[in-house]
């Protein structure tokens, strides 16, 4: 009996130590877990080190640990820990997700892409496809961000931050039909979200839907510019009480006003609002748009806005503001503008032929040369305004120019008959 108490005794003195140590790393564990809660991240990181130190192959321990460090904003570290479980577990997927979002706080986007790229043709992980599409977004591959945002959506369809982000990247890629889809995919989960009303607009402008198919619809009480149900109101029909010619909700003016209606105050919204009468044709709303919102368009707008202003005036007859605002585009961005400073010239000379006043009709065809002096056609036109103008020397040197670019010229015989009196005229025969 004496010898079994013995035996028992010892056992128990060789267990009770164990015990203590499994609840001692139970409560140290626990202790960690409350400090993540709490958001205390030095505590957790100091607890789980020392987890970690105890059993450096706790795949759990290594993994709260880097999340830790992640949180706590020591990247570094944390992916030292991560890559620790790594090597212990290569097909850890949380561990790999984890790796992937350190790097891409780092903004390290090709890191990312060589992270998931192994597991991304078969794994249908969200976390994966969205992880990639923000690392292909960032890197400039747009074909691929678009593939993994539609893949993200199509494994998390309430994933509101990709569909927004998917119908941002088809508008940036100019495909205004997918921006519509996701984006209209985007408002039946967030609502009346004032962003996606602009978005929505964006897109259907870019899709050549400024007002959409107006309509003539009997509304009761409607306000003109505003939002009425599903409608835009455009504009009173003459003589018809209660009747108004509307704009459907597939159209920009009916988003953006819905955006402006939920608080939207910014300055490309009011650009957009300009640009979408100017596509309209609607040019008097336009200039009116256009003539109070340039003092507050950032710089990178300002070239595209003097242009669109400047052939909303042309449209309404006023050639000096439409030369002005060409001219101030051309200064400002002349690389993409040059082109249409020749526009702007060739239109000018054209409306003043049609006026009668030949001199600024030479005028313009004179600075339409200086962009384009290889053009045939523009030295043909000054060569007769000239002769027109008696001004028949001029008229001569541009026909020259004219046969020498253009040998065999429809017009060949008439002027190579004025340059061969002219000839005559210097040279005369003995």
């Amino acid at each position: 009996m004496a010898a079994g108490s013995f035996t028992l005794i010892s056992m128990l003195g060789v267990l009770c130590p164990l015990v203590g140590a499994q609840d001692s790393t139970t409560e140290i564990h626990s202790s960690a877990v409350q400090a993540i809660a709490r958001e205390d991240d030095s505590e957790a990181m100091k607890l789980l080190r020392r987890r970690v130190d105890d059993d450096p192959k706790n795949k759990t321990y290594l993994f709260e640990l880097a999340d830790a460090q992640r949180h706590a904003g020591e990247s570094g570290a944390a992916l030292q820990t991560v890559d620790e479980l790594l090597a212990l577990d290569p097909a850890n997927e949380a561990a790999v997700i984890l790796k992937a979002e350190v790097l891409l706080e780092r903004k390290d986007w090709e890191a990312v892409i060589r992270t998931l790229a192994a597991s991304a043709s078969f794994s249908e992980s969200y976390a994966n496809s969205h992880l990639l599409a923000e690392a292909y977004l960032r890197s400039g591959q747009l074909v691929e961000a678009a593939w993994f945002y539609e893949k993200a959506v199509r494994l998390k369809p309430d994933a509101l931050e990709d569909l927004v982000a998917l119908g941002r990247l088809h508008l940036r890629r100019e495909l205004p039909a997918l921006a519509v889809r996701a984006l209209k995919s985007a408002l039946a989960l967030a609502g009346d979200d004032p962003q996606v009303h602009y978005l929505l607009a964006s897109a259907y402008h870019q899709a050549g839907r400024p007002l959409g198919r107006v309509q003539v619809l009997p509304i009761s009480q409607a306000i003109l510019g505003n939002t009425h149900e599903d409608w835009y109101v455009l504009e009173a029909v003459d003589d018809q009480p209660n009747r108004f010619r509307v704009c459907p909700s597939d159209s920009a003016i009916y988003h953006l006003q819905k955006a402006i209606e939920l608080g939207v105050d910014e300055a490309d919204v009011h650009l957009l609002n300009a640009d979408i009468w100017f596509n309209a044709n609607e040019y008097e709303r336009a200039r009116d748009a256009y003539e109070i919102i340039e003092a507050t368009l950032p710089a990178g707008r300002l070239a595209g806005y003097h242009y669109r202003y400047g052939v909303t005036l042309y449209w309404l007859g006023d050639l000096e503001g439409f030369q002005q605002h060409v001219e101030t585009a051309g200064q400002l961005n002349p690389k993409s503008y040059e082109s249409k400073l020749l526009e702007m010239h060739t239109l000018m000379a054209d409306q003043y032929c049609i006026r009668g006043d030949l001199d600024r009709f030479i005028h313009h065809l004179q600075r339409a040369i200086e962009v384009a002096p290889r053009s045939v056609e523009l030295r043909y036109k000054l060569g007769n305004a000239l002769f027109e103008a008696e001004r028949r020397a001029e008229a001569l040197d541009q026909w020259q120019v004219v046969l020498q670019l253009h040998p065999h010229h429809p017009d060949r015989k008439r002027l190579l008959g004025y340059l061969k009196d002219r000839d005559l005229e210097t040279n005369p025969e003995p």
